[in-house]
């Protein structure tokens, strides 16, 4: 896709425009100087809307060829959205590029200086912020301070535990109240060290059935029964039935309280009273005057809507603000991340609907607040390429479309995506709703809260997930993947032989997929791997192809969750607890009864598992499913003790299980060709798992995995 690109670019015209933008520039320039000339009566402009306009004066004008907008460094606070419409689109040989300046790079911030300190307390400052002032419950509150560039902690109780960044600092909730369980909690007695002056500041970050995040704010608390009432429900009101014991506030469910005066006491914390207008802030640097205080009021900073052949290159997009909604309302394929009435979206720094044969390449989306890249309905053959992702508030690239209009044929490619949902962490580094024929190819995504990549609700297209590095992902969630699959949910009524396509998953190195669990007493949350999964075939997910990946030190290699005609060949699974597993949590789901023993035609062949964990287990198998769930034959196993491990899937927890030995493995059909030798791989412990020479692997026709090819390609 880059190189079409790049050749679909190339102009035979002879006839280019190049405009300036600048921060010493001036819009009632020509724009066509790159810097101020000696008169100063002429340079460039000061406004990418002023140069934007330029563009379309020139097009009118009858220029017919390419039209290039250079921006020179430094930072520019955005007051608005820049809308890219038909108007400013380019053509395949005709393109319009917004680049940055060489060996500069542009900053766009959507967010707004605050100046006027004063002394509050102690070292704490305060200062008049009047755009807040007064708004409501139903208006997302200010999640975000930046101090010179940095983003700030809001103050919240229990701490922040630098020490234990990801397990450390919760609360958890006592018994649930009988009524209004998902909009009351009851916390624990001596949980809170203060009452709040004003408690309707503050907003409750909990995370339900250790995956699904929520904040919402306070609408009261009740001191005598140790309860705080929220303003509206957690997930909203139209989630699905079966979702109702899931998301309210459950004994052991693990929150904080941010954002009240009383809890800031730590350099570098912050929050602010809506309600009267005021921002209290505890700095690290010594001269607040000196630095730039920055809270986001802008949510996008670039929209392209109805537009083709435009690039934007070089920029770093930061400071924008946020919101509670996951997704855009009107589309399809979001699951548990599906937007709620009344919430608002939390926003995207780049926004495309519409689009074709675009490029967003060699940008930096830093510390925005909600996600950094939206591709909604309508959108493609457009490139997402090169772009570093780091510390988004939620997501990092979405692709998401409805049954009408979706994203297809989109390359997301060679882009480095790392720490997303910062704020809102039910996330992934790329995320795919309904949505047909895109490439997820050869990125980097590491430390994520939940999903590396997850493809969403989606039995209605096929998508390619292909040669990405995906490292230290799911870092605190509970029963979810590097790479999910959710496909198809019970609430779309599917039938047992619907049609689905499928989607392609290959050479992907997945390793530490971490997890997190919280302890019988409800009170410590810690690293969990067992429940968490390299690649996750959930909720149905059907006529996947997944092959030639390496899985390492995973808590479940690949789990095929009431799944059919899925074909798992040629994959290496290193130090993972249970290899494989088939798993039916289904059709216990209300209205979900028709589709037992779905979980059929499944292929495991080829692959090749590998554990130096004498107590790891080889397979875990839903009871009642051997017959029917899949063909597992002509593998290559290494292990100090196999085990084949059955759970009874229907059970509330994994207890009442029992180990098969192998003879009875093989007597009910399933290895009776595989290889109990060691695979003979150059030097697993550093992670090179080319086979040598003379590997009974090779012998039976595993093919060798190039990992040369997988991750971000260096430029040629």
């Amino acid at each position: 896709m880059s190189e079409q690109i790049e050749k679909d670019s190339s102009c035979g015209s002879d006839a280019e425009a190049t405009f300036y933008v600048a921060l010493n520039g001036n819009d009632s320039w020509s724009g066509k100087l790159p810097e101020p000339n000696a008169q100063g009566g002429d340079g460039p402009f000061c406004t990418l809307l002023r140069a934007r306009n330029a563009v379309r004066e020139a097009k009118e004008g009858g220029l017919k060829g390419p039209i290039t907008v250079m921006v020179r460094g430094g930072k520019y606070f955005l007051d608005k959205t820049l809308l890219l419409g038909p108007k400013d689109s380019g053509t395949r040989n005709c393109p319009i590029r917004y680049m940055a300046y060489p060996s500069e790079q542009p900053i766009l911030s959507g967010g707004q200086k605050v100046s006027g300190w004063k002394p509050y307390k102690g070292k704490i400052l305060q200062a008049e912020v009047p755009w807040v002032r007064g708004r409501t419950c139903r208006v997302p509150r200010i999640r975000q301070l930046f101090c010179d560039g940095v983003r700030q902690r809001r103050s919240r109780y229990p701490k922040f535990d630098p020490d234990n960044p990801l397990y450390g600092g919760w609360a958890f909730v006592d018994d649930p109240v009988e009524e209004d369980r998902k909009k009351v909690l009851k916390y624990k007695k001596g949980t809170f060290r203060h009452q709040w002056a004003k408690p309707t500041e503050g907003e409750v970050n909990v995370i339900h059935a250790g995956w699904c995040n929520n904040i919402i704010p306070i609408q009261e608390i009740d001191h005598d029964n140790r309860t705080i009432r929220l303003v509206h429900e957690t997930m909203g009101m139209d989630i699905p039935p079966w979702y109702f014991d899931w998301c309210h506030f459950a004994r052991g469910t693990r929150y904080y309280v941010e954002n009240l005066l009383e809890e800031l006491d730590q350099p570098g914390e912050w929050c602010i009273d809506h309600e009267d207008g005021i921002v209290y802030f505890w700095p690290e640097v010594d001269d607040i005057e000196a630095a730039e205080v920055v809270i986001p009021a802008l949510d996008c900073l670039i929209d392209i809507f109805g537009a083709s052949w435009i690039t934007i290159s070089g920029f770093k997009f930061t400071e924008t603000s946020s919101g509670d909604d996951y997704h855009r309302l009107g589309l399809e394929g979001c699951g548990p991340m599906r937007p709620q009435l009344g919430w608002v979206y939390v926003g995207e720094a780049l926004h495309m609907k519409n689009t074709e044969h675009c490029c967003i390449e060699n940008n930096h989306f830093d510390s925005v607040g909600g996600n950094a890249i939206y591709l909604d309905a309508h959108n493609i053959r457009n490139c997402i390429r090169r772009n570093e992702i780091g510390y988004a508030g939620t997501n990092g690239i979405c692709l998401v479309g409805s049954t009408t209009q979706y994203p297809v044929f989109n390359y997301v490619q060679d882009n480095h995506i790392h720490h997303c949902g910062m704020i809102n962490t039910f996330v992934a580094g790329v995320f795919l709703g309904l949505s047909d024929g895109n490439v997820i190819a050869h990125n980097y995504i590491h430390n994520t809260p939940s999903h590396a990549i997850n493809l969403g609700v989606n039995g209605f297209g096929r998508n390619i997930v292909e040669y990405n590095e995906l490292r230290y992902n799911a870092e605190s969630a509970f029963d979810t993947a590097a790479i999910n699959v959710w496909m198809d949910v019970p609430q779309n009524h599917i039938a047992v032989d619907a049609e689905r396509s499928g989607h392609i998953i290959r050479y992907n190195l997945i390793t530490d997929t971490v997890g997190c669990g919280v302890s019988e007493d409800d009170t410590l949350i810690a690293p969990e791997s067992t429940n968490t999964k390299g690649i996750y075939l959930d909720d149905c997910s059907s006529n996947c192809m997944v092959y030639g990946n390496i899985i390492v030190r995973v808590g479940i290699g690949l789990q095929i969750h009431l799944g059919k005609h899925n074909i798992a060949e040629n994959n290496i699974l290193v130090d993972c607890k249970w290899a494989l597993l088939f798993a039916d949590g289904v059709t216990v789901r209300p209205g979900c009864w028709h589709l037992a023993k779905m979980t059929t035609g499944n292929r495991f062949h080829r692959n090749i598992i590998y554990s130096s964990d004498s107590d790891a287990f080889l397979y875990c198998i839903a009871k009642g499913f051997w017959d029917e769930a899949a063909e597992i034959d002509d593998n290559i196993v290494f292990h100090k003790e196999v085990k084949p491990f059955v759970i009874d899937a229907k059970g509330s927890e994994f207890l009442g299980k029992r180990t098969i030995g192998m003879p009875d493995w093989h007597e009910m059909g399933y290895d009776r060709c595989s290889i109990f030798k060691d695979p003979m791989f150059v030097d697993a412990d550093n992670e090179n798992f080319d086979l040598k020479k003379g590997s009974p692997a090779l012998a039976i026709g595993f093919q060798q995995i190039d990992v040369s090819k997988i991750g971000i390609r260096p430029l040629e």
